[in-house]
């Protein structure tokens, strides 16, 4: 920068901030500090922000769900509940029938035809199978 400013140069930088491996018994570990996401977290990040969500989205577990993994996604436009798992129970599709009032996301590979049909059929264009 100061070179730039000695000879009227037009330079730029740019700073990149790296993630950094912590070792498992660091107090930084503990506090969940400097960690990298899981691959997880990226596949809900890309999910929800290909669905319209904003990057402060917050996710809430669903304890009504106890065969899957389900989650409630929220950000001041939105709601859905959303699961990654790789196969959608029968107690999930059940439940999803009689509580219609969130979106369902979910991959489409995890839902055999039979699965598929029934969310689809009653929550229509509320279920978001990828």
């Amino acid at each position: 920068m100061r070179k730039a400013c000695a000879d009227g140069g037009n330079r730029k930088y740019v700073l990149v901030q790296l993630p950094e491996f912590t070792a498992e018994g660091s107090a930084a570990f503990q506090r969940q500090i400097l960690r990298l996401p899981s691959k997880r977290q990226h596949m809900l990040d890309e999910v929800l922000l290909k669905n319209g969500f904003m990057l402060d989205y917050t996710l809430v577990p669903q304890p009504a769900f106890t065969k899957n993994d389900v989650m409630l996604a929220k950000d001041a436009h939105k709601e859905s509940l959303v699961c990654l798992d790789g196969k959608i129970e029968a107690e999930t599709v059940d439940y999803l029938k009689t509580h219609k009032e969130h979106f369902f996301i979910c991959l489409e590979f995890a839902l055999d035809t039979t699965k598929k049909w029934n969310p689809k059929h009653n929550l229509g264009e509320k279920l978001k199978a990828l």
